[in-house]
């Protein structure tokens, strides 16, 4: 599938039957790969080691801040 001549979904085989469930496959893969992309960056960020505390108090800023 191509929008402008750019590649936009990888060829699937599919029917009216399946779709639905393609759909959710494909989604869900979607949604694997960002929680593994975020857990990477936390990594690389240091984020991964904050206590509870720390990150209670994040929340709050955040927070106040709106």
């Amino acid at each position: 599938m191509t929008s402008n001549r750019e590649p936009v979904a990888p060829p699937s085989a599919t029917s009216d039957e399946t779709l639905d469930e393609s759909l959710r496959a494909l989604r869900r893969s979607r949604a694997q790969a960002a929680a593994t992309a975020m857990q990477k960056a936390s990594v690389g960020a240091g984020s991964d080691r904050l206590s509870l505390t720390e990150i209670t108090a994040e929340i709050e800023a955040a927070r106040r801040q709106r």
